[in-house]
């Protein structure tokens, strides 16, 4: 049987990642070098909230699915669950959306679970290439697939 290689259609979004663990080590090393210091609490207070907010941002980026397939199947991955694998034939509907600025779409998939229940997982792809040609594919293996 032939071997085929999985292709990503999600973003990596490496350099959000690594902004966010800037900014949240950045935050950090602020509030350990003022916590003897005489600083109010104005500014202790601000930056409780942008390293919270930093944290939040940082996992938001981290726990984006990672989305590939082959001919055949459809890959997800997030952080705190197995890998899921997906028969293209199963995948109900796309969603396609371009605002998701610069040269990003959001999209969405539903498919059909072991249950037959739909489920939904969304992505980003900065490759418009890359999702035509897997919408060309889905459509190949299931013509009833709804492109929206």
């Amino acid at each position: 049987m032939e071997t085929t290689k999985k292709i990503r259609i999600s973003s990596n979004l490496i350099l959000m990642k690594i902004l966010g663990g800037i900014l949240t080590f950045y935050f950090l090393k602020l509030l350990f070098e003022n916590r003897n210091t005489e600083i109010d609490f104005k500014t202790i207070t601000e930056y409780k909230l942008y390293l919270i907010a930093s944290i939040l941002f940082l996992l938001y980026f981290l726990t984006r699915p990672i989305v590939s397939h082959d001919d055949i199947t459809l890959y997800i991955k997030r952080v705190n669950n197995k890998q899921k694998i997906i028969i293209l034939k199963k995948i109900t509907s796309i969603y396609v959306s371009y605002i998701g600025g610069r040269g990003t779409s959001n999209n969405s998939i539903e498919y059909l679970n072991e249950d037959n229940s739909v489920e939904k997982i969304r992505f980003n792809c900065s490759s418009s290439d890359k999702l035509s040609n897997f919408i060309n594919l889905v459509k190949k293996n299931n013509p009833r697939v709804e492109i929206i």
